[in-house]
């Protein structure tokens, strides 16, 4: 799909539903990332701070099933743009991982590195899926 001409009825349906999906999972991880930062005292020692760390990936697994439900409702051209991304994302994080790897082993310890990690992946992928139907 390259333009608004090549989508169907169907086609806007799944997108729309995707994205309410989404959505909702989304607002549900910044809200509970917003708790967790506020009350949750993750600098703090009690052990309590440990099952507040997890909270925020309650929300995350809404965002799994929204993905993996809107690539079972998706025709066979958007699944493989979709694959497309996640493939990139997937050998982007793999890359930086390795890369951030090698450095500490050298003495380098980036701080918080494993969130460089997942920013590359989920921006190389966002940017792959969303640009991959236009070459």
């Amino acid at each position: 799909m390259t333009s608004k001409l090549d989508k169907s009825l169907g086609d806007q349906q799944r997108s729309r539903a995707y994205g309410v999906e989404f959505g909702i999972s989304m607002a549900a991880y910044v809200v509970a990332t917003l708790v967790v930062s506020r009350w949750g005292g993750l600098d703090g020692d009690s052990s309590a701070r440990y099952w507040w760390a997890l909270v925020p990936v309650l929300p995350s697994i809404g965002l799994v099933v929204a993905l993996v439900r809107h690539m079972r409702r998706s025709d066979e051209y958007q699944r493989h743009l979709q694959l497309l991304g996640l493939s990139a994302g997937f050998a982007t994080a793999m890359l930086a991982s390795i890369t951030l790897g090698w450095l500490a082993v050298a003495g380098l310890v980036v701080p918080m590195g494993h969130w460089i990690v997942f920013g590359a992946g989920m921006t190389v992928w966002g940017l792959t899926s969303g640009l991959a139907g236009r070459w």
